[in-house]
């Protein structure tokens, strides 16, 4: 048996969408509680949050269409450029999102829904957060989560 669809979804995302974009490089990681150090940044952490499901057909097995909040969050740190360079990291994984909105026939269709950009100044230098929120919508038989529809 296959690895649930929102694993598979968060898996592909991290490492065939957003490994080695020019901003992040290599430092993505599945995890949205990951001990990020320095050396690590800028960085991309990819994780899958809440989910609402709906029986869209009735049956045996049922139909589940699922809508998924897949998050993607930049870290960066930096002294001076810090809002410029959140942004370029923005832009990157949009620009890589766009690029496979169904991410590999895995879905229905993935769409930006908000993004969100905080700072932190603990620390030697400031730490930057962009946090993009993806809506995933995707379906699969009550009885087979792990194969999509």
């Amino acid at each position: 048996m296959a690895n649930h669809l929102r694993r598979q979804i968060r898996e592909r995302v991290a490492v065939n969408m957003l490994t080695g974009l020019s901003s992040t490089g290599s430092n993505v990681f599945q995890s949205h509680v990951y001990p990020l150090e320095v050396a690590d940044l800028p960085a991309l952490c990819v994780y899958t949050q809440d989910e609402e499901i709906e029986i869209g057909a009735m049956g045996d097995p049922r139909v589940c269409h699922s809508t998924l909040t897949l998050m993607v969050d930049g870290y960066a740190q930096d002294s001076t450029s810090l809002d410029d360079e959140l942004d370029e990291i923005g832009k990157e994984i949009q620009v890589a999102m766009a690029s496979d909105v169904d991410i590999n026939n895995l879905v229905v269709n993935s769409y930006l829904s908000a993004v969100d950009i905080s700072y932190s100044g603990e620390g030697t230098a400031p730490i930057g957060i962009i946090r993009h929120n993806y809506s995933v919508i995707y379906r699969y038989f009550e009885n087979a989560p792990d194969v999509a529809i």
